[in-house]
Order: C-alpha cells, then structure tokens, then sequence
C-alpha cells in the first residue's frame, strides 16, 4: 500500500512540475572525479571523534562529491595562477543536495584534516563567503574516477540539476530559443575547407579540433556567475563562422552588434539627473566612444598614428576589468588620465567598485548586459518569432537576413531603457557565399 501511494506521489509530482522522477533501479552510478592520492577513510579515522560519522557510505560519498567540484574546478583553469583560485561551496544548491548541517561539518573536517583550505578573505554577510580550494598536495596531482552509488545522493543531486535547468533554460522564453538556434547551426564542408586551408599545418589542426568539438557538442550549455548564457557557438572562432548556416535550409547568418556596449553599459552607473551623464550619451551616441579617445590622443606626438582600433584594445583593462593599481603601458596610462579629466564622476564610480575586488565591476557589467540582451531583447524576440534563428554572443546575436531590422530596434529600445543611451548597432553578414550546394552538410 505505502509503495503504491508514493509511486502516485511520484507521478503526480512528474506532471506537476514536469521533472523526471526516477526510480532508484533506474539510476546509473555518478562518476566524478578526485585526486588520486586522496583517502578521505583515513583522514575521518584520524580527526575521530565526532567525524566519524562521516565514515558511514552517505556522509563519505558527499565529501568526495565536494571534492570533486574542487577537483574540476582545480583541472578546467589553464593557467598555474588560475588554478590556484578559490572556488565558493556555500551554494544553495549544495545545501540542498547534501543538506547545510552535514556540508559545513564535511568543510570543517576536510579543512582540519589538510584535504581543502579555506580562503583568508574576511566573510561578509550578503556580499562574500568563504572560498576554498585543495591543498597543494592534491591539486597538484594526477585525478582518479570514483562512482557514487547512494541512490539517495544521486537522486537529490539530478532532481536539482533537472529543476535548475527547467526554471533557468526551458521557462525562459529568450534562452531557450538562443538554445535551440545555436543546436541548429550546420556547416558547409567546402567552405569550412577554404577557410582552414588558408593557414598553416599547426592552426589547422587547431581549427579541426575546435571543429569536431563544436559537432560533438550539439547540445552544451552553461548559465554562468554573471548570467551570460554560454552554448557552443559563443566561444567559436570568428573565422569559421563564415562556415556555418542556419536549418536545414543553410540559411546565411547575419551579425547585430552593438557598438562600444561596455562603456553605454557603464553609463547605468550615473545619477538620473547627472549633468555629466547628458554629455557622456551625447559623445556615444553622436561621435562614438572610441573615436573620441582617439580624435584627441593623435593630438599629442606620441600617439600621432594611434587608431581607433588601438583605443579600443588598450581600453579595457585601465577603465573596466583591471585592478586600480595596475602597471599600465603608455597607451593605457594616457587613456586612464584623459578619462579621468573629461569624466570625473563616472571614473569615480569605477574605481570605487573596483576597490576591494577589480573584478565586481566587469562582474556587474556583464549582469547588465545579460539582462538587456538576454531577459529583454532575446525573451520579447521569442515571443514575436518563435521559430525565427537568435544565436546571443554576449552583446551580439547572430540571426537571418529578414530579422536584422525588427532586432535593431528592440536592442536600441532595451539599452535607452536601462542605460538612457541609444548605442550605435552595426550588422554585417558573416557566412560566406556558397559556391557549391551539393556538398553542403545539413
């Protein structure tokens, strides 16, 4: 009787909220990843005391599960200095999975044992908390696979991940779409073969790789810290876009892009009634916010053959996603200085929210832009165009020729709705003309 009544419940719950509820049978072991030399049995039995009831199977295989995150975490950053980054565990999607009690004596005894060690940046309440990160010991070494086989555990941890994507992928219209476009995307193998055939053996085998990633990945996505939604596309090479189409029709892909979006972004920072701000949207919107830079730098001897482009380049890390205290080259120094004079109020404001961490501003720009771009123009186009092509690639979209207008506008309407300024919107097409259809890949 008590089986057959939680089954109903099950099923109820299924069609309620449309989450696949399964049965324990059905569950496959979750493989993750940890450090080969880790022993978690031993580290427990030597803490004794109360750890000790982490050596039971449940309480054991969340704390490799924790691990583990650190482990990817430690393995996926490249770089030695972004390896060593801290990664945050106190998540609430942790805590649902393994509950907050048992994850905070888990971190407390991975920590005393030597396994993790824990971030020296203070704890603040509604703004930070504690980070970690595996001890050198073991961030340093060869991983090893290990199964997770507690059917409780791995329950919580897909009905989580299957609600998570549901509310923030499948319900949100403009997601969803961008989604399902870019699953959509095919290439021309003739032209793809005329533009990797241009470089050398070495770029070549590169382009391949990046190639067969992109095919094998049909479906990969990921909804970041700062809401910027990630899927095959957005970190394709430029230069083999020109390669792809659009449906089985192979319809060429046209580029929107908004033009000097992290500056307008930036302007969401002003006072309303800022007499500052009436000057800095009518240098973006009139001259262009490069240009200006630019227009006045070539003035001094130094930087007589400056370009626009060159503006650009050297612009990112004195203004927005570099530390105040920074070794700037010449180029950057001369930029930082000329901003500061000519818009006083607005370099404050950034600077001071890069004060105790130069990353919160590109972190709150980044938020910005994934609000216009993707709550705002990308939801109110999939509610018109339900079947129409929208590819985001952070602050531009790929679409199809007869959309390029009808989203021009939406973008110019979503940005002077929140920043009070209408960005300059440049389109260009970026597939390549097909020379032959009978090799064409659908």
């Amino acid at each position: 009787m008590k089986n057959s009544k939680t089954k109903q419940k099950k099923k109820e719950q299924q069609q309620h909220t449309g989450i696949t509820v399964h049965a324990f049978s059905d569950l496959d072991p979750l493989v993750v990843k940890i450090p080969a030399n880790l022993k978690l049995e031993e580290v427990f039995k030597k803490l004794g005391g109360e750890y000790t009831i982490l050596l039971k199977e449940m309480h054991l295989e969340k704390a490799i599960l924790l691990c583990s995150i650190l482990t990817k975490s430690n393995k996926v950053r490249g770089s030695e200095k972004k390896r060593t980054r801290y990664t945050p565990l106190h998540v609430r999607r942790l805590e649902a999975i393994l509950t907050k009690e048992k994850k905070r004596m888990i971190l407390t005894a991975l920590t005393q044992g030597g396994v993790i060690e824990r971030s020296p940046v203070n704890y603040r309440t509604g703004v930070r908390s504690y980070q970690y990160r595996l001890c050198f010991e073991y961030r340093s070494g060869p991983v090893k696979e290990v199964e997770i086989k507690n059917e409780k555990l791995i329950q919580k941890h897909r009905s989580w991940n299957e609600s998570w994507e549901r509310k923030e992928l499948v319900e949100h219209k403009g997601r969803n779409q961008i989604l399902k476009s870019a699953s959509e995307m095919r290439f021309d193998y003739v032209v793809l073969e005329e533009v990797i055939s241009c470089f050398s053996a070495e770029k070549q085998i590169e382009y391949r790789c990046d190639v067969r990633e992109f095919e094998e990945n049909r479906n990969w996505k990921r909804l970041n810290p700062s809401r910027r939604l990630l899927h095959r596309g957005s970190s394709f090479p430029r230069i083999l876009r020109e390669a792809l189409y659009w449906g089985d029709e192979m319809k060429p892909l046209h580029e929107i892009d908004v033009s000097s979006s992290q500056p307008t972004l930036a302007a969401t920072f002003y006072k309303p009634d800022s007499f500052e701000k009436a000057r800095y949207k009518h240098i973006i919107e009139k001259e262009g916010f490069y240009d200006f830079f630019a227009n006045r730098l070539v003035a001094i001897e130094e930087f007589a053959d400056v370009t626009r482009q060159d503006i650009k380049d050297d612009s990112f890390v004195p203004l927005f996603f570099g530390s105040n205290f920074s070794d700037l080259e010449p180029l950057e120094k001369a930029i930082q200085d000329l901003f500061r004079k000519e818009f006083p109020d607005l370099s404050q404001r950034l600077r001071n929210l890069k004060w105790r961490n130069y990353k919160h501003l590109a972190h709150h720009l980044k938020m910005i832009e994934a609000k216009v771009m993707i709550d705002t123009v990308a939801t109110q186009f999939a509610s018109q165009f339900p079947d129409a092509c929208l590819i985001s690639i952070h602050d531009a979209f790929h679409t199809t020729e007869e959309h390029l207008d009808v989203l021009k506008v939406m973008i110019e309407t979503a940005f002077e709705a929140e920043c009070g300024i209408v960005p300059k919107v440049k389109t260009k097409m970026i597939s390549r003309e097909r020379m032959s259809e009978s090799l064409a890949a659908a």
